[in-house]
């Protein structure tokens, strides 16, 4: 699943959402055929409504969705405490987050003169989501809560459907058994450099598939 996300401070909304959906801003991945490109997307218009009291979230929105699937078409809103009256004893919930699992040198610092985040009175300590209520914190779990269940779940059972019959059907008969025996693996200098050994709709790409699949749904035998 791609998650597609604009602001509400986006000159043109449609446009830009449009951008961010466009091909040449897809994964390598999908584009270079590993993965298949029909891969589900969600759009998001997230919307700072501490810093933006002027702009109408619904109204973009509806916008939006004349454009999108409306089911697949969300609105979250964060920092909903005025800059004034931040929660300054929030606890702690990102800062393990912060530095990321690849290219670790692009993470994000709270380091430095520059840093605007309040502190918290009793540690020193800058205080990170210190505008979220708790409203936006219930908005963001029913949003990860809704993702799951309509999005990710589905899609994985019928990956996972999809997959096991593809991978069952080209092991039945004798014909395919012996296949098989001997099939030999592409050689290397067969292989376009930069490009992928197996496509997605190759069956040792979705025997493959098939695999973590099922390791990641429990399904072992």
């Amino acid at each position: 699943l791609i998650l597609t996300v604009v602001a509400t401070t986006d000159f043109d909304h449609v446009a830009s959402m449009q951008e961010l959906a466009s091909g040449h801003h897809t994964p390598a991945c999908l584009a270079s055929g590993q993965y298949d490109p029909s891969v589900p997307r969600v759009y998001l218009l997230l919307h700072d409504a501490s810093d933006h009291k002027d702009i109408d979230p619904i109204a973009i929105m509806r916008r939006l969705q004349s454009k999108y699937p409306p089911t697949l078409t969300r609105l979250m809103v964060i920092n909903s405490l005025p800059k004034e009256n931040p929660n300054v004893h929030q606890p702690d919930m990102w800062s393990r987050f912060l530095i990321p699992r690849f290219f670790p040198e692009l993470s994000p610092t709270l380091q430095g003169p520059t840093t605007t985040l309040p502190t918290n009175p009793l540690s020193g300590v800058p205080v990170l989501g210190s505008r979220l209520s708790m409203e936006d914190f219930m908005t963001m779990r029913e949003f990860c809560i809704t993702l799951f269940n309509q999005d990710i779940v589905p899609w994985l059972e019928r990956k996972y459907s999809f997959l096991n019959k593809q991978v069952n059907d080209s092991r039945k008969g004798v014909k395919n058994v012996l296949k098989s025996f001997w099939r030999k693996p592409k050689d290397e200098s067969e292989i376009v450099k930069g490009s992928v050994r197996y496509k997605f709709d190759k069956i040792e790409s979705q025997t493959l598939l098939l695999a973590d699949l099922s390791f990641i749904i429990g399904d072992i035998e």
